[in-house]
């Protein structure tokens, strides 16, 4: 294979003719975590912060480990022959959970499941850090056929990683990539900070504590089975919102009723809880004949019918839009036909993923277990019931952010698409930030 000029073909791929492929053992001293016996009390709560791999997970994708749960004392630290890590140095799991990092902030030690990078002068631990990221495949690929993964050090040592001789391009790689996180960081606050006024928002609006205006025709309010509303509110159960129809709560049909030897290539569509998850009607390829879909038309969807997951995340649901292929829904989805002069369905949409709903479906399970729904439960559920046009001005105010929450994560999922294509290009060079040739100093 022909390589374009200014790089080489090695080991690890081609790179630039400036970078030079590294033993792990060449970036940086590797040193190893362990635990002191749980008998001993006081080889424990000391004044050592002692890393377990729950640390780590628990980051959730952040760069920095600035505490851990738990510490060790100065005795249990030479119990255990661990040893101490330097701030800003790179924290990685080895067993069991490969390959995830952290850069320590404080000086710490870990338990046996990390093998450690304290990186020499001329490895930036930032480089470092989005380098090893992008090694899971083989880092694992180490552990062999094992069903317990482990990394020994003397296989990490040996480890081939592509780096920058220049320490410069190593701090302008890792800052162009730390720049993307910060905006992932910020993106994930603002995310949580808009969940946190939704819920707020759901909390006051669809209890009636808090009315849009135009919406006071009585300030009182009145005891429930679903707590206090407000004196103009109903409280009705699921059977008073349906449309009356001998269908109108129905579940899809029995497993026997729609085996996999049942579907075919192309006809009607069959819908299930993942289309509620995804919120998109268009997911599956499931499809049965014309024959079999006459046979279970009692459980087809159609534009307007509320659909609810029984089985999962219980209690997921889901309004079906105009233009969806005519089909029918499977056993694990419930439907309800509502009557729209008692129910506006965007506004149960909401109600639905209010602990209101939440306590009843567990008060009404057997044993109060929460293994899934069933018609008789959904009966049994009660509603705070507004006017319609009230129960309509809730649910645009709620859908909107909705709206602006999606919006966000969009952004989110965008921005760590880019991320990723970052890495690919500027991790491995194809993409370069410092000139080919140049020095620095």
């Amino acid at each position: 294979m022909e390589v374009r000029p200014g790089y080489k073909q090695t080991e690890v791929g081609v790179i630039p003719e400036e970078w030079e492929v590294k033993r792990l053992a060449d970036v940086g001293d590797i040193r190893s975590g362990g635990t002191p016996t749980t008998t001993e009390a006081h080889l424990w709560n000391g004044g050592v912060p002692w890393c377990t791999p729950t640390d780590i997970t628990g980051l959730r994708g952040r760069k920095y480990l600035t505490a851990t749960a738990r510490t060790i004392s100065a005795a249990g630290l030479q119990f255990s022959a661990a040893e101490v890590i330097p701030p800003r140095s790179l924290i990685m799991t080895s067993r069991a959970t490969i390959g995830e990092c952290a850069i320590n902030v404080i000086p710490m030690t870990t338990n046996q499941g990390f093998k450690n990078i304290v990186p020499f002068s001329d490895v930036d631990v930032e480089f470092l850090y989005y380098k090893m990221t992008t090694q899971k495949v083989g880092l694992i690929a180490l552990c062999g056929g094992s069903t317990f993964l482990e990394i020994g050090k003397k296989q990490l040592r040996d480890y081939r990683v592509a780096v920058p001789k220049d320490q410069a391009e190593q701090r302008a790689i890792a800052a162009a990539l730390s720049d993307v996180d910060t905006l992932l960081g910020r993106l994930d606050r603002l995310i949580a900070k808009k969940r946190d006024l939704k819920q707020a928002a759901m909390q006051q609006l669809l209890t009636g504590q808090t009315r849009l205006p135009g919406f006071h025709a009585k300030n009182g309010f009145q005891r429930s089975s679903v707590g206090l509303i407000p004196e103009d509110w109903r409280c009705l159960g699921v059977p008073q919102v349906v449309s009356g129809n001998s269908d109108s709560i129905k579940i899809g049909p029995f497993g026997s009723a729609l085996k996999k030897e049942f579907l075919v290539a192309t006809g009607y569509k069959v819908y299930g809880q993942e289309n509620l998850y995804a919120k998109d009607m268009a997911l599956g390829v499931r499809y049965i004949s014309h024959s079999r879909f006459m046979e279970l038309r009692a459980c087809e969807i159609r534009p307007g019918d509320f659909l609810i997951s029984m089985m999962g995340t219980v209690g997921k649901c889901l309004v079906a839009p105009e233009g969806i292929e005519a089909g029918i829904m499977d056993s694990h989805l419930l439907r309800l036909r509502l009557a729209p002069e008692v129910i506006d369905a965007a506004f149960l949409t909401h109600v639905f993923e209010t602990p209101v709903i939440l306590r009843q479906v567990k008060q009404l399970s057997v044993g109060g277990i929460m293994e899934g729904l069933s018609s008789k439960i959904i009966r049994g559920i009660a509603l705070p019931v507004p006017s319609v046009p009230e129960q309509a001005a809730i649910a645009v105010v709620l859908s909107d952010m909705d709206a602006e929450l999606a919006a966000l994560q969009a952004r989110r999922d965008k921005t760590r698409d880019l991320k990723q294509a970052m890495m690919q290009e500027l991790l491995t060079g194809k993409t370069r930030l410092v000139p080919a040739g140049a020095t620095h100093v």
